[in-house]
């Protein structure tokens, strides 16, 4: 009888702390799973390398910042982790420029990090005095500035907690500094799309705009995979989404608006919303948390 009754004793105490675990438990998730968080998230896919984000379209670009054009569809086989790459370019000498068409797979459909990305670009080498030359580096002159500019774009990605399909890229980016060891980037990146978003026992959709602007990036011109930990500078812009929760409990706020500093460095971007800071790894394009 009165081990029955310690049986039932036992047995109520640990209900109550199952219950009280639970109970936290929700209550942390309560608190983790924010707006802000969700903008975060958003923004580290929008930079990452694997997604196919902003400093994926920068190892694009320094893959032709070399001496050897060559070597230009070798490197791209070497430097990107990707399971298929195909790198096309052709010189149109009216206009002084190179189209470029990049496609990239990177992991399987079935599988987690996978990406399939494919872009169209104009890459414009220009001289001491601003003309157009064909090469990177032609006779004895190298490149003082070279001109990148997104003509198409596709692709979808996915990481451990977001599926996102593209709607619409663009940007513009100039060069300077082209001839020396570190380059400078300047310019804008627009990105549009819907991310599905799973984790915090949730589902949600995002459908965002990204609005960027890239400021004086200093970039290491290298043939190096691992470049992006030493880029330095800012990129600042904005982030608007409509969420729509597809199961679980959902915030408040679902039209969103923040605007974003973007800290690169290390091969991280310290994102600040507000008073909310949040870091993102350049390469997976996550959050760590």
């Amino acid at each position: 009888m009165q081990a029955k009754t310690y049986h039932k004793t036992f047995l109520f105490i640990l209900s109550i702390v199952i219950l009280l675990f639970v109970s936290a438990c929700a209550e942390k998730e309560s608190e983790s799973l924010t707006p802000d968080r969700d903008v975060g998230e958003t923004l580290a896919s929008t930079l990452g390398i694997q997604p196919g984000g902003v400093f994926d379209q920068i190892a694009d670009l320094k893959d032709f910042l070399v001496y050897d054009t060559t070597r230009v569809g070798k490197t791209f086989a070497e430097n990107h982790s990707s399971r298929y790459v195909t790198v096309n370019k052709t010189y149109d000498n009216s206009l002084g420029l190179w189209n470029i068409s990049i496609e990239k797979v990177r992991g399987s459909a079935s599988t987690v990090p996978f990406a399939h990305i494919v872009r169209r670009y104009t890459l414009q080498y220009r001289n001491t005095e601003g003309y157009a030359q064909k090469y990177y580096v032609t006779g004895l002159d190298t490149a003082r500035i070279v001109m990148f500019r997104l003509q198409q774009a596709s692709g979808e990605f996915k990481t451990r907690r977001i599926r996102h399909m593209l709607d619409s890229l663009d940007f513009s980016w100039s060069i300077t500094e082209a001839h020396k060891p570190y380059v400078v980037l300047n310019g804008n990146y627009y990105k549009a799309g819907r991310d599905t978003i799973s984790g915090w026992s949730r589902v949600r959709t995002s459908d965002h705009e990204a609005a960027l602007t890239l400021s004086n990036l200093i970039i290491p011109r290298t043939t190096q995979a691992n470049f992006y930990q030493g880029i330095t500078g800012v990129i600042t812009g904005s982030l608007d989404a409509v969420v729509n929760f597809i199961s679980g409990t959902p915030y408040d706020e679902t039209t969103i608006h923040r605007d974003a500093q973007i800290m690169i460095g290390s091969g991280k971007g310290d994102i600040t919303l507000g008073t909310k800071h949040f870091q993102a790894d350049l390469y997976t394009g996550e959050l760590l948390d």
